[in-house]
């Protein structure tokens, strides 16, 4: 018979061999992990928010109308109201950090 390299005698042992030393108080360590590029995001046109608007509205049942074009800022806004319900939406081409690129009651609620 061949004899084991450990002798593992209670809860204790396998909680010791498991168990990874904790850092000296006062020191942290380092992630060894590696790290992956932070993600870049281009900001999107207006051009390409509203035909992303117009998609998710159609699927609601929404037939939106022209689009009003408007400079808040350094913002480009649009907005528009479906035909049949008279719900509106409105995209903002670079908002701010509490906003969204797309918002109404057309992206939210389906069509009457």
């Amino acid at each position: 018979m061949s004899e084991k390299p450990y002798k593992i005698s209670g809860w204790y042992d396998v909680y010791k061999s498991i168990r990874k030393p904790m850092p000296r108080p006062g020191y942290v360590e380092e992630d060894k992990r590696p790290s992956a590029p932070p993600i870049e995001e281009e900001d999107a046109s207006i051009e390409d928010l509203k035909i992303e608007a117009n998609i998710v509205c159609e699927g609601k049942g929404h037939e939106l109308g022209e689009w009003a074009d408007a400079k808040r800022g350094r913002q480009n806004v649009s907005t528009s109201t479906c035909k049949k319900c008279n719900k509106s939406i409105t995209v903002i081409e670079n908002p701010l950090g509490n906003e969204t690129d797309m918002m109404g009651e057309a992206l939210t609620q389906n069509c009457l």
